[in-house]
């Protein structure tokens, strides 16, 4: 009944009704302002959030006349960097016909972006089951997965129901559509598995054995 009676009161009278914390109040106080330190320099320690990025290289392949027959690639496409049809190697062996009459496409790798940019072409691509690119091995910093993307063209009739997307992958059919034209796939990560510092983990359990020890020796008292 002492205890029960310390724990809800821990507010005494002191000398002219004054009041002061009793014993066990005054350890309950010490005891939680180091908890509450700890967390303090927990979140302090926690890193930074940071935009995420693409990171290494993606992997294009060029499928057709079905999403599963593979024409040309995969090439890999390192981020930052792009491929400049003509000269782009074997991904630019379709377009010889385009090329010969001027015709240009690239295709870049940002950050967060894939983005396809043709000129000087007359035709469309063929109208076949699948006529497009699957790009693979997406790795974002963080490890976080793919989870949506927002898509920017002018190239009419494209649409987001012309794209799918997997964890690591994302994958655009242009079939029967102007090869001329430029879109953008801007990629959303989805949210990395959260961990904490071994170092602040730490520091928590110290604060909870400190904040234990106290507990008993109030209830030892």
């Amino acid at each position: 009944m002492q205890i029960v009676a310390l724990w809800m009161n821990p507010i005494e009278s002191g000398r002219g009704g004054a009041p002061r914390l009793s014993a066990w109040g005054g350890m309950m106080a010490r005891a939680l302002g180091v908890l509450v330190a700890a967390l303090f320099v927990c979140a302090m320690m926690a890193p930074p959030a940071t935009a995420d990025a693409l990171t290494g290289s993606v992997d294009m392949t060029w499928f057709y006349p079905t999403g599963s027959s593979v024409l040309e690639g995969p090439v890999a496409i390192a981020v930052g960097s792009s491929i400049v049809c003509p000269g782009g190697g074997a991904m630019c062996a379709p377009y010889f016909v385009e090329e010969r009459t001027g015709g240009k496409h690239s295709f870049a790798v940002g950050t967060d972006t894939i983005t396809y940019t043709a000129s000087g072409n007359l035709i469309n691509y063929n109208v076949v089951s699948f006529n497009g690119w699957d790009f693979t091995g997406l790795t974002f910093v963080s490890g976080a997965p793919l989870a949506g993307f927002t898509l920017t063209t002018n190239i009419a009739g494209l649409t987001t129901s012309d794209v799918t997307f997997g964890p690591s992958n994302i994958q655009i059919n242009m079939e029967g559509l102007p090869e001329d034209g430029t879109f953008t796939l801007t990629l959303i990560p989805g949210s990395p598995t959260a961990t904490t510092e071994p170092s602040s983990l730490l520091l928590l359990g110290t604060a909870l054995a400190g904040l234990g020890g106290t507990l008993r020796r109030g209830l030892l008292r």
